[in-house]
Parts: structure tokens; sequence; C-alpha cells
């Protein structure tokens, strides 16, 4: 047993559960950083609080997915889907953050670049929640 009275593996689904709030959490963050970008004039000077929340983001991640990795040791039946489902998704999700972490931090991006990039934040928080989402929903499959 562990603190509070869990099993390793009650604390693990809690400890990945935690992880995942503070990741919805720094997603809530970047996205408040986004919507404070200016309307015109777009420059890559324009991102410094855009590229910190990312990164911040981006590590929340890597958190939730060591978690997750975690909790597929105590669970045998959802080690296979974390392996061959999950972890691709959030592999694309994160490359599509990168992409756009490339781009606010390059002198050279073009508006149009940065522009891109944006979008490319959305579509990664948008692959990264549905990701996790449904991890979460075959774990409620599987626990059944």
């Amino acid at each position: 047993m562990t603190g509070c009275g869990l099993s390793a593996r009650e604390q693990a689904v809690a400890d990945a559960n935690n992880a995942i709030d503070t990741v919805f959490v720094a997603s809530e963050q970047l996205a408040e950083q986004l919507s404070s970008l200016p309307n015109e004039g777009l420059t890559p000077q324009s991102f410094s609080g855009v590229e910190q929340a990312l990164r911040h983001y981006l590590n929340m991640v890597d958190q939730v997915n060591e978690r997750l990795r975690v909790v597929g040791e105590y669970f045998d039946v959802l080690k296979p889907y974390l392996i061959e489902t999950f972890r691709p998704s959030a592999e694309s999700a994160v490359q599509q953050c990168q992409y756009a972490m490339d781009a606010f931090s390059s002198e050279d991006s073009t508006g149009e670049e940065l522009r891109t990039a944006i979008t490319q934040v959305g579509l990664c928080l948008e692959r990264y929640a549905a990701a996790v989402t449904n991890v979460s929903a075959e774990y409620g499959r599987l626990s059944n």
C-alpha cells in the first residue's frame, strides 16, 4: 500500500488522473496565450508567451504519457492499447505542437507560417485530448 491507503495500482491511476488534470490546465493556459495575440502584425516576437505556454504544455504531456505508461504496467489488458493506439496518436499530436514551436521560435517565420503554426497548436490540443479521452474510454470498457 502507498500513501492514503491506496494500492500501487490505484496510486498509478490516481497519478495519471492528476497528470491529465494538469495537462488540461496547461492547455487552457496555452489557449489563453493564443487568444491574447494581436489581430494583425504577427511576428515571431509576438509568440513569446505562446511559446512558453506551449513548452509547459508539452512538459505536462510528457508527464501524462509517463503516468499512462505506469498504468499500463498494472493493467496488462490496457497495455497493448497504450502501445499500439495511444502512443502513435500522442506522438502525432506532439509532432504538430513541435512544428508550431519551431515556427514560433524562428526569426525567419513568415506571417503565413505563424498562422499555420497556430492551427497546428489547435490540432495538437484536439488530437492529444482525443487520445487521452480514448484511453479513458478503453480503460472503462476493459474494466467492466
